[in-house]
């Protein structure tokens, strides 16, 4: 689940932060892109999770969410 807030990054990807164009919701699946572009291993590890039912997308973040997605497919094809 690359939406889970839980994240490790190695110390190599630290420059790919400061190239991110999204903020909001979409900001780990172009992180994770751009890792995966500059050849980073993206690997998973189990970890225990205790989930927020209090975290919601709500109807008016679709938007954000659509303009997020159509600008990382532009920016990473």
């Amino acid at each position: 689940d690359i939406f889970c807030g839980f994240k490790i990054f190695h110390r190599s990807l630290q420059p790919l932060f400061q190239e991110l164009q999204t903020t909001g919701w979409m900001f780990d699946a172009e992180f994770i892109l751009r890792a995966m572009k500059h050849g980073a291993r993206i690997t998973e590890h189990p970890v225990t999770w205790t989930n927020n039912t209090n975290s919601r997308v709500r109807v008016a973040h679709l938007f954000h969410i659509l303009r997020d997605c159509i600008r990382i497919k532009r920016m990473l094809t």
